[in-house]
């Protein structure tokens, strides 16, 4: 479980202290876990459980199947690929309508797809109202 503990801090970009605090435990729970001198027990499945809800479980607990929930795997990722999906996720995209959105998709769809995170980069709503815009330009 130490190897997918470390890859959910890789992904989130979160070192041993962030990620202690975000699923509520002390970072010196996490670093003894890392160093191998203790086992991840109940209170950390537990936290991971309900702060990154996006998270398989039994990836978590067995490492079986994808590592995020909806088909987005992320455990096989490198550290390169992850390193790459973390800087997408930290660009502060802006969009004052979903025309603008929409435009983006279309301008960037190869950067999209090989991410694997843009259903994370924006709303679902606007996820829909883009994609039914890029349909509408598409049959034009």
């Amino acid at each position: 479980m130490k190897e997918r503990i470390l890859k959910i801090m890789r992904f989130y970009n979160l070192n041993q202290r962030q990620f202690a605090k975000k699923i509520d435990v002390t970072p010196q729970t996490i670093g003894d876990i890392l160093r191998g001198k203790r086992q991840a027990g109940s209170k950390v499945i537990s936290g991971i459980s309900q702060n990154i809800k996006e998270l398989n479980m039994v990836w978590l607990m067995k490492g079986e199947g994808e590592m995020m929930e909806g088909g987005i795997n992320h455990s096989n990722s490198s550290t390169e690929e992850i390193e790459a999906i973390n800087e997408l996720k930290s660009k502060k995209l802006v969009f004052n309508n979903h025309e603008e959105l929409a435009l983006y998709c279309i301008n960037h769809e190869d950067e999209l797809l090989k991410s694997k995170v843009f259903m994370n980069l924006i709303e679902k709503h606007s996820a829909l109202m883009a994609l039914k815009l890029i349909n509408k330009m598409n049959e034009s």
